[in-house]
């Protein structure tokens, strides 16, 4: 398979009830295969074993699916991996979707999801790209109160954050500074056209970068701290995690453009997303399964010690960032996503 586009999720429960996330996840795995009951799919309780089905397109036009599974582990450590193929309409090749679920001996778990195409006979030959879009399981898990999403150690929500006062800008250009993060997509949003783009991009780009809305106070303070970065009136521009690098933007005009987010910003980093480099900086999906099939044993004593866990820098305009739920944080406007925190815990700044 040609992988085109790879996103991978640590989860854990929001709810400190670490044993409910992998069941969860599998809970939203079968509602997507089945479009939540409109179409006839494998049940929760046939994901506990091998499978293999084939379930009708979900809209009118589209192909079959051809879906097969394996599990393997035992109560401490699952992974169920799933296979989908669909027939594109554009030619002999297939679209193929690949999703792992996994759960940890701590009792989180992950997430993997894995589109790609693939020509079953092997031919060369010109096939036209297909449309890549967010899954839809995405969205729900994103948007499951019990569970806590995380990429790269900070934590995931499927929306953008607006900053507003300049004092929010300094935890920005904190953020910026660091080289363990997602590229972040910065807006700054003059017309509807700009806000539904904004919109757009929080919603297709979960697990491949951060969208930030920016107003004039907050854009010029980004501007004079790094000129390279300065965002167009009305446009975007996608940072890097390293700053010396050439940081794509795009006018006020291209972004009111129809299916720009499809068109411009999902398709290059969905490809960066699923080339070697990031998948081995992300892990895998062998390792995730290799870990579930070793007796426990085994898993035990041949594990390595784990690194001391770090922290993003502090900054002196934000506290409790580290993601400790054991402190009570004041209310404040600026979500911190962009460092990290908890759903319920450490999710606001306090300011000075």
């Amino acid at each position: 398979m040609q992988a085109l586009y790879a996103v991978s999720f640590d989860i854990r429960s929001a709810q400190e009830q670490p044993g409910r996330v992998y069941e969860r996840l599998r809970g939203h795995l079968a509602d997507w295969l089945g479009h939540h009951g409109r179409v006839p799919a494998p049940s929760v309780t046939e994901l506990d074993r091998d499978g293999r089905a084939v379930l009708v397109g979900k809209f009118p036009g589209h192909g079959d699916r051809t879906v097969s599974w394996t599990v393997a582990g035992d109560e401490l450590t699952r992974a169920l991996r799933m296979t989908i193929h669909q027939p594109l309409s554009t030619g002999p090749a297939q679209f193929v979707t690949r999703v792992t679920v996994s759960q940890s001996e701590e009792g989180g778990g992950g997430l993997r999801i894995v589109m790609g195409r693939e020509i079953p006979d092997g031919w060369i030959t010109p096939v036209q790209d297909p449309q890549l879009k967010r899954p839809n399981l995405l969205r729900a898990v994103l948007g499951d109160q019990e569970l806590e999403v995380r990429v790269l150690s900070q934590l995931a929500t499927g929306r953008y954050e607006r900053i507003r006062e300049e004092s929010h800008a300094d935890v920005l250009l904190d953020v910026l500074a660091l080289r363990t993060r997602l590229p972040i997509l910065l807006t700054h949003p003059r017309d509807q056209a700009g806000w539904s783009a904004a919109a757009d991009a929080w919603g297709q780009l979960a697990g491949l970068a951060q969208v930030v809305t920016l107003n004039y106070v907050t854009a010029q303070a980004v501007r004079r701290a790094h000129e390279q970065l300065a965002v167009p009136s009305g446009g975007v521009r996608l940072v890097w995690p390293d700053l010396g690098l050439e940081h794509p933007s795009y006018s006020r005009e291209e972004v009111s453009q129809a299916s720009f987010v499809e068109r411009r910003l999902m398709l290059s980093l969905a490809h960066l997303s699923s080339s070697p480099v990031a998948v081995t900086r992300r892990g895998n999906v062998r390792g995730r399964l290799r870990t579930a099939r070793e007796p426990v044993g085994r898993r035990s004593s041949c594990r390595a010690p784990r690194p001391p866990a770090t922290r993003p820098p502090s900054s002196k305009h934000c506290r409790n960032v580290s993601g400790s739920s054991k402190r009570t944080p004041r209310p404040g406007k600026y979500g911190t996503e962009l460092h990290g925190g908890t759903r319920q815990g450490a999710r606001r700044c306090r300011h000075r």
